[in-house]
């Protein structure tokens, strides 16, 4: 969610607390919907020309993948900097939110 700080920060905890649900309900919703337009997109794109591969990963290549991770987050944070930091962050937690539901 973003938010004008001092706005947000004006607002009561009542106020807070309905934003708060407001942004999670939209997440999830948005989280679902981008899931759906994913596959139909890969679907197109299959049926529009015989040269595309997909390649889905089995665990093994997904845990070398992984184990891979922390180097390109690194060069990542080196490329961006502070920002690219904070988003990457955000990006984890939005994660954890979607793998725990």
């Amino acid at each position: 969610m973003m938010a004008n700080k001092n706005f947000y920060d004006g607002l009561s905890d009542e106020d807070k607390k309905l934003v708060e649900d407001a942004a999670d309900y939209a997440f999830e919703k948005i989280i679902v919907h981008i899931d759906g337009l994913a596959e139909e997109a890969l679907e197109k794109i299959q049926k529009a020309s015989d040269e595309v591969t997909v390649t889905r990963l089995n665990d093994e290549q997904i845990e070398a993948f992984k184990a891979r991770a922390p180097q390109v987050e690194e060069k990542f944070i080196e490329m961006t900097g502070e920002s690219g930091k904070e988003l990457l962050n955000q990006f984890k937690e939005d994660l954890k939110e979607v793998q725990s539901n």
